[in-house]
């Protein structure tokens, strides 16, 4: 599958954790056909969830599918 980074994600990390080197837990993904400010829902998901240690993912995985990840870090 040809997978690339959806706006403010880097593919195989979530937003922000690029270059950490500690060990993310991968809770659960899915892929989902989504459209219009899904990189501003994921901003806010990991906003107001990092202090319960949840960072979640998005990366673009064909037109118009996202896959979401949820880590545990």
């Amino acid at each position: 599958m040809n997978e690339r980074p959806a706006a403010g994600a880097a593919a195989g990390a979530p937003a922000g954790m690029q270059g950490q080197r500690e060990r993310l837990e991968v809770i659960g993904s899915e892929t989902f056909g989504l459209q219009g400010d899904v990189h501003r829902l994921v901003t806010f998901l990991n906003q107001c969830l990092k202090d319960r240690e949840l960072i979640f993912g998005l990366t673009r995985v064909d037109d118009g599918r996202y896959r979401l990840t949820v880590y545990r870090g």
